[in-house]
Formats: C-alpha cells, structure tokens, sequence
C-alpha cells in the first residue's frame, strides 16, 4: 500500500530534496567545483561530437614552424627586418589585416623600419601577453605604441581546469581602459568592419559591438567569456588549404590573390608555452595561434555557443517530479526505470540543442535524478527501510 503523501517517510524525502537543492543551488565549496568540472566535461564530449568544419575563407595562417622556418631563417627569435619584410609582403599583396600572434619585448635597431612598414599598411596588431609577475599585461616597447599598430591580448579563457576553451574578449583593470587592449581575436574582427571606434556594451548574458552580439559565459573571474566553437582539430586551416608556411610567403610562393581583402595570422608553432590544451586536442595540442585563428572564425561566422543555465525553478520542478515519482510507484524498479528514462531524456536533449549551438547544462538535473536513484536503492535496503 502507498504511503499517505505526508507520511513520515515522504516528509523525509522531502526534506532530502531540499538539501540537494541547497547543495546544487548555493554553490557549496563541496559541490562546487566538481559541479563545474562535470559541466564543462560534458562541453568538451558535446564539441568533440561535431563534424570538423570548413573556417571561414576570409582568415588566412601563416605558421613560423620549426622544420621548415627555422631551419631557413634560424634561431628565434628573428631579426625584426624578417617581419618588415612579410609585412611589406602583405601590404603589396592587399591583405586587409595582419596579426603578429608574438610579443615585442624589448626595442631593437631594426625597430624604426618595421614601424615604417606598420604605419604604411595601418592595420597591423600585434599580440600583448599576460605578465603573471605582475599581473598586468604587458607594456609594448614605446616606439610602437607611438606608432599606428594596434594590441589585442592572448591570455587563455580557461575555466577551472587548464584547457582552453574561451576567450576573454576584454580585460577589466584599472590601467587597461582603451580599445586597443581587446582580446587578439575581436580586435582583428573590430578593425575589419570599422568597427574599433564603436563604444562596447556587455551584461552577463551578451557583448554588443555594432553588428555582433557575443553571448558570453558566466563565470567566477566576471570576464566578458565567449566560448570557442573550435572547427576541428589541429592542423585543420591547413587542410582546408588556408594555412602556408612562413617561408613560403617569404619567398612569394603564394599567390597575391589568396590575401586580397584577408586577416592574416601569423603564429609560431614550436614554442611548447604557447601550446594549448582544448576540448578538440585529445592527441595533440594546438598552437595558440590557431586557438585565435578559432575564435576570430566564431565571430566572423556568427557561429556562437549560447550557454544556457538552469534556472532555480527548472531545478525545483525536477525534484518534484523525482518527488511525484517517488510517491507515485511503490515498486522500486519501477522507479529506477523511469529516473533512468528521465535521464536518457535529459541527455539526448542537450546532445540535440548543442547540434543548433545551444549549449543547455544538464549537470544539476542529472546529479538530482542520480542521487535521488540511489536514495531510492538505500531506501529499499530492508534494514534502512526499518528505520521508516
């Protein structure tokens, strides 16, 4: 016979209930960063998941590597009139935007020539690392923040663990207030539209600058986080025929046409600091030049996750409804069956909203429906069910 709706029994069920609640809602430190983990996990398995994709034809790598670059042209790092040289290059072939993903630390004597060839194409960035000594970025050399280049930070979007999974589309510190101080990618994104003039509005859910609406993560840093929807594995502009080594572009093997009207990256690919875990680098890390070279694709492409979180409400009535099957089936199978179906229910959802690029968290409704099942089994243990 089924117990009355309020029967001992129920009352402390309920009150079980409430503790999950409590527990999955307020962010214990017990739950808290395996909740976050179990998420992002998820993420990754769900990323992993999608076809590798064609990038965007508007975005083309050049990649420093060892075998071929360095081979030709020595020991890194190079003489500044190499990169005058690929520059010039570049602005006779009639690239729209040219990135140099490495930090100028230190002026040299070839400085003056490669700020020639900057304030002559006009649209040059190069990158600002993050200096964990001072936790600042750091400070370019100041004849080129005298001259017309631009500056985008490279620092990870990591999210608790160390994989690399976002960006930070901008830094909030006291001293970095202009807009040549957005991240690498947007800032190349800004300045081919026009758009690095434009004032930026962002809440917690989305970043608005002219025409792009971002949607950001939310997180504990309160960084303007967009998630990187990565379109394959390492190696993959190359396979779509958008990546050429440096020194073919040196040596003018490549058509003028394939930079006509593009944003060029050029990355070093042999520095193991600037290799990266991500959600799509099971076996081999990808340099973060092409991490940018992704997140510059995710904008250009309108190709953003929506992170979607569940609201107190959608927990609430998940518990009522783990409550209302609790209550309803007295047979225990039966109610490991349809906590199971319910969680089969839940996982086939997310897998289908993230093919539309809805990333919907099914963390804390699974670990109600998980927990709950094994309250049930304790609770069917003949000498726990005596205590009722």
């Amino acid at each position: 016979m089924r117990d009355n709706f309020l029967s001992k029994k129920n009352l402390i069920y309920f009150g079980f209930s409430f503790i999950i609640f409590i527990l999955l809602n307020f962010k214990t430190p017990l739950f808290s960063n395996l909740l976050i983990n179990i998420r992002l996990k998820w993420l990754d398995y769900l990323i992993q998941r999608k076809p590798e994709r064609a990038p965007v034809k508007d975005l083309i790598l050049i990649n420093i590597d060892k075998d071929n670059s360095l081979q030709k042209y020595g020991r890194w790092p190079w003489n500044r009139l190499l990169f005058k040289k690929a520059l010039d290059i570049l602005t006779e072939s009639g690239a729209k935007i040219v990135i140099f993903d490495f930090y100028l630390n230190q002026k040299t004597k070839e400085d003056q020539s490669l700020i020639q060839a900057v304030n002559k194409h006009k649209r040059v960035i190069f990158a600002l690392p993050w200096d964990s000594a001072s936790r600042m970025l750091s400070t370019p050399p100041e004849n080129f923040l005298k001259s017309k280049a631009y500056f985008g930070h490279v620092i990870p979007g990591r999210i608790i663990s160390d994989q690399f999974r976002g960006v930070a589309l901008f830094i909030k510190t006291p001293i970095i207030q202009k807009i040549e101080y957005l991240s690498l990618s947007l800032m190349a994104v800004l300045l081919k539209d026009n758009l690095q003039n434009f004032p930026i509005n962002f809440n917690d859910k989305n970043l608005i600058i002219g025409k792009y609406k971002i949607p950001l993560l939310k997180n504990e840093e309160n960084l303007p986080l967009m998630l990187i929807n990565f379109t394959g594995k390492r190696g993959n502009f190359r396979r779509h025929n958008q990546e050429y080594y440096y020194d073919e572009l040196i040596e003018r093997k490549i058509s003028k046409e394939v930079f006509k009207d593009k944003i060029v990256l050029i990355y070093n690919s042999f520095e193991p600091n600037d290799q990266f875990l991500t959600p799509v680098s099971a076996e081999a890390r990808i340099p973060g030049g092409e991490i940018h070279a992704n997140a510059i694709n995710t904008i250009l492409q309108n190709d953003y996750i929506i992170p979607y979180f569940n609201s107190d409400i959608f927990i609430i009535i998940l518990i009522l409804i783990n409550a209302l099957i609790f209550y309803k089936f007295s047979y225990w199978r039966k109610r490991i069956l349809l906590l199971l179906s319910l969680n089969i229910i839940l996982l086939s959802s997310s897998i289908f909203l993230f093919k539309k690029n809805l990333w919907f968290d099914i963390t804390s409704p699974f670990l109600i429906s998980f927990i709950f099942s094994i309250f049930i089994l304790t609770y069917e243990n003949k000498k726990v069910k005596e205590l009722f």
